[in-house]
């Protein structure tokens, strides 16, 4: 039986007055005997939608609502950061034309931790990162999502444009995730 560990301070579980020490028994009437059927049972569910959980606190019922909030976004520089050794920022249309790739969609590399793995695969400040995986990463929010399901020793596949004397470079290799 799953056994609330902690709540989140403002969280939707701290609102709906779940307390750590709870065992949770039921979401929406259905019974829940193994923590996973708590994320089957979220399926389906959107932001502010509220789900009536079956609690019990110190041996007593206790019913509660938890009301969901949006998922928060992870932040991609700074997972690109932890993950890979570089830090990133938008590509701008100004930006991309000054570099000389016009009409570029990605993230420009403006720091590379030179011992850390990109580092050590050879990418450069000014390089653009355009690719992670089979994935086109337009946005920090695009590699956030991809970064977040890299564990450490992964081998994280990257497509980089960079300019070298007015000659645009597609140039793709694999980064070993810290």
């Amino acid at each position: 039986v799953p056994r609330i560990t902690a709540v989140q301070p403002r969280s939707p579980a701290a609102a709906g007055g779940v307390e750590a020490g709870d065992v949770l028994q039921a979401i929406e009437d259905r019974p829940v005997c193994v923590g996973i059927y708590f994320y089957i049972a979220l399926i389906g569910r959107h932001p502010g939608e509220a789900d009536h959980i079956d609690l019990v606190r110190n041996g007593t019922p206790v019913k509660a609502a938890i009301t969901l909030d949006a998922r928060p976004l992870p932040d991609g520089n700074q997972l690109a950061s932890e993950r890979l050794g570089i830090q990133v920022a938008p590509l701008t249309e100004d930006v991309a034309q000054m570099l000389g790739l016009s009409g570029a969609r990605g993230l420009i590399v403006s720091s590379v931790e030179p011992d850390g793995p990109a580092g050590q695969l050879g990418l450069l400040r000014r390089d653009v990162l355009v690719g992670v995986g089979r994935h086109a990463v337009d946005n920090l929010e695009d590699l956030g999502q991809l970064l977040e399901l890299v564990k450490p020793g992964d081998k994280v596949p990257v497509t980089i444009l960079r300019l070298e004397r007015r000659t645009k470079l597609r140039l793709m290799g694999e980064i070993d995730a810290r």
